[in-house]
């Protein structure tokens, strides 16, 4: 990575959740921001006035009201928005829907900082220039 930290946007209302996403994610070169859902939309309108957009959107299902319908609304301010929704229980139903409304990638849920920094650097690997 770049000397230029990449930010993530972290919308959960669960604060052990976002503890671990947070510690799973430590590095120098992120910074992760959490909020609920009711200020995410006018934080990713922020960043796209700035330079700094958000490297990666994460969603927490259980902190949303209609999470295909959030997914959507982040994907049209900003629609190169790499958005991964997270829950605690996967359904092929819900993957679907959040996978229609823009979403690049439906997760499970863990609190163990392990599996979050495997998964998320997996997904960083993908997303982010080498």
């Amino acid at each position: 990575m770049s000397g230029k930290k990449l930010s993530i946007l972290l919308i959960s209302d669960d604060l052990y959740w976002i503890e671990a996403v947070e510690e799973s994610l430590a590095s120098s070169d992120l910074t992760v921001d959490a909020t609920f859902e009711s200020s995410a939309l006018e934080m990713v309108r922020d960043r796209l006035a700035g330079e700094n957009a958000y490297a990666l959107v994460i969603v927490d299902v259980m902190a949303t009201e209609n999470t295909s319908r959030l997914v959507g609304q982040i994907r049209q301010q900003q629609s190169e928005a790499r958005i991964v929704v997270a829950t605690a229980a996967p359904t092929w139903q819900l993957a679907r829907e959040v996978f229609r409304a823009g979403a690049m990638d439906c997760v499970r849920k863990s609190l163990s900082k392990r599996t979050l920094h495997t998964l998320f650097a997996g997904i960083l690997s993908r997303v982010l220039p080498s």
